[in-house]
Formats: structure tokens, C-alpha cells, sequence
């Protein structure tokens, strides 16, 4: 009986040993496959490089692009500041032509209002001397 035991054992044993080997095979399969397809991503990374110059080509024109952005960044905030200087000037600058208008309109005013007081004034005097009866041109001379 111990025999009989002992080569149930073995058998199983050799069942759980063979199980173990196909699960092992499997996973050497498995990881094979899986470093064959890493071996073609790498051939195909390697057709796709570009050559060193090149490489150093591009990274130079990208660095001359980085530097162009910032002049450019640079030159766009001094025209900013120059937008802000001028639209300043131009609100002083308005300001005084509003003041000036004003001037030039009481001015004219004044102008108007000085030429209907000489005229009142020579209508007057032409009244007066109508009145006395005498000559307005005459009048007119006599002034002058």
C-alpha cells in the first residue's frame, strides 16, 4: 500500500510538474513574441531617425525661431508703449483744441458783438446828425 501511495504521489507530483512546465512554455512563448514585436517597433524607430546634422539643423532653427519670437515680443511691447505715449498726447492734444474752439467761438463773438456796437454806435450818429438836419457823410468825415 505504501507503493501504491508513494506512486500516486509521483504521479501527481509529475501532473503538477508538467503543468508548470506548459504554463512556463507559455510564458517563454508569450515574452518571445513580445520581444520579437519590440525588435520590429526598434528597426522601424531606427528607419524613421533623422541623420545627426539634420537633427542639429532643425534644433538651430528653432532656437533662430525662439529668438525671432522674442524680438518680435519685445518690439511688440515698445509699440505698446508708444500706442499709450500717443493716445496720451492726443487727449492733451484734444483737450486744447476744445479749449482753443471755445476761444475762437467767444472770440468770434466778441468780434461780432464789437462790429453790432460800431454799428449801432454809426447808426446813432447818423441819427443824431439826421436829426439836426446836416449830412451823415460829412459826419462820417468829421469823425475820421
Amino acid at each position: 500500500m505504501d507503493q501504491v501511495k508513494r506512486s500516486a504521489k509521483t504521479f501527481v507530483d509529475h501532473d503538477t510538474t508538467k503543468k508548470a512546465l506548459k504554463k512556463a512554455k507559455e510564458e517563454v512563448s508569450r515574452l518571445t513574441n513580445k520581444t520579437n514585436e519590440s525588435l520590429k517597433t526598434i528597426a522601424k524607430l531606427r528607419e524613421t531617425t533623422i541623420p545627426e546634422a539634420e537633427y542639429n539643423k532643425i534644433l538651430q532653427q528653432n532656437y533662430h525661431l525662439k529668438d525671432q519670437l522674442l524680438e518680435a515680443d519685445e518690439r511688440a511691447t515698445i509699440a505698446e508703449d508708444e500706442i499709450f505715449t500717443f493716445k496720451e498726447q492726443n487727449a492733451k492734444l484734444s483737450k486744447q483744441v476744445t479749449k482753443l474752439m471755445i476761444a475762437l467761438n467767444n472770440s468770434n463773438s466778441s468780434q461780432d458783438a464789437l462790429e453790432k456796437q460800431i454799428s449801432d454806435n454809426a447808426a446813432l450818429d447818423n441819427n443824431h446828425v439826421l436829426a439836426k438836419g446836416g449830412d451823415p457823410e460829412a459826419a462820417d468825415k468829421e469823425r475820421a
